[in-house]
């Protein structure tokens, strides 16, 4: 019998920004993500939103194959503590 592979759900909740910005000579939009180290560009504000979703999609179902998700996201997470400041 063949091997039978089930599907996975994994919610993540957070928050990755982005900034866009869109070249005046070509119209083109490109998108950074520092905290993930990421670019994309795009023609279309559409395309760019669909690039950007991809790009993600792809990036956290490699960490979970690769079984780097739980270490990648405790990473992310102490960053974003460790850049906040401390409230007395």
């Amino acid at each position: 019998m063949g091997r039978r592979t089930m599907a996975q759900l994994v919610r993540i909740n957070g928050r990755v920004d982005w900034k866009i910005a869109r070249d005046p000579k070509t119209n083109e939009y490109v998108a950074v993500c520092d905290a993930l180290k990421i670019t994309a560009e795009a023609d279309t504000w559409v395309q760019l939103c669909e690039t950007i979703a991809e790009i993600q999609d792809e990036l956290f179902i490699t960490l979970l194959k690769e079984g780097a998700l739980p270490q990648f996201t405790q990473l992310m997470s102490a960053k974003k503590r460790s850049g906040m400041p401390n409230l007395k």
